[in-house]
């Protein structure tokens, strides 16, 4: 009987150990608000769970146990970046406010963004998926599964740092994701220079239509001039 007891306890403690710390596994979270509470459906952090967000969010597994915290930074641009990035985490429009990334040089950035993503997914529960221009994106797989997971998720990153030339068809791939997560009202983050700049004519990456749209919906986040950001950090 003793040995029994032993056992259950010993499963009890295990299963503890790998639930979702935030609701204890049960998938709800309470919140008291004058007086009343309500029942949240939990974004769950259990280790299984952010494990399977890693795995379908395109950032590499090598990534998976850093953070915004741990991340080395190389240049003032990453660091004010990251400070602005862990700013919007405790944010109130963090789950409305869909954000540009301006970018002057290319790279510098992209991997504090990528963190921001695993905290995000570590932290909060949260489902990613980045989805990187450089690469065609018909050759990600099926170009349904593409737009399925774009569409799906909670906060989709887009790359446009590098776009390459592109094909016609991947081009509108994303417009076609970016239209339909504006008009869904769900959170986006391009990482790039400014949007009037991606190509001409047929090899606009994004039409004009899109890009005014991306105009009245993104907060443009300023990195290129980190002192002269610290009094105004955005650009509408």
């Amino acid at each position: 009987m003793q040995v029994q007891s032993k056992e259950l306890s010993s499963y009890w403690q295990e299963r503890e150990g790998r639930a979702c710390p935030l609701c204890h596994g049960t998938g709800f979270r309470f919140l008291t608000r004058a007086g009343q509470t309500r029942a949240l459906r939990c974004h769950c952090i259990s280790q299984e769970r952010v494990r399977t967000l890693q795995q379908k969010s395109g950032l590499w597994p090598s990534e998976w146990g850093q953070s915004l915290t741990t991340f080395t930074v190389r240049t003032a641009r990453e660091r004010f970046l990251g400070e602005v990035l862990r700013g919007f985490l405790n944010g109130a429009d963090l789950k409305t406010r869909s954000r540009w990334i301006l970018l002057c040089d290319g790279n510098s950035g992209r991997g504090v963004l990528r963190q921001f993503a695993n905290e995000l997914m570590r932290n909060l529960g949260y489902s990613c998926f980045w989805l990187d221009c450089s690469v065609d994106l018909e050759r990600r797989g099926n170009k349904q599964q593409v737009i399925d997971r774009a569409l799906g998720v909670d906060f989709l990153f887009v790359d446009v740092a590098d776009p390459g030339s592109g094909r016609r068809s991947s081009n509108q791939l994303l417009e076609r994701v970016l239209f339909e997560r504006i008009r869904k009202r769900k959170v986006s983050y391009c990482l790039g220079p400014e949007p009037e700049t991606l190509g001409e004519g047929d090899q606009a990456l994004l039409s004009r239509g899109l890009v005014r749209m991306l105009r009245a919906h993104f907060q443009f986040v300023v990195t290129d001039q980190p002192h002269a950001c610290q009094e105004s950090r955005w650009l509408f």
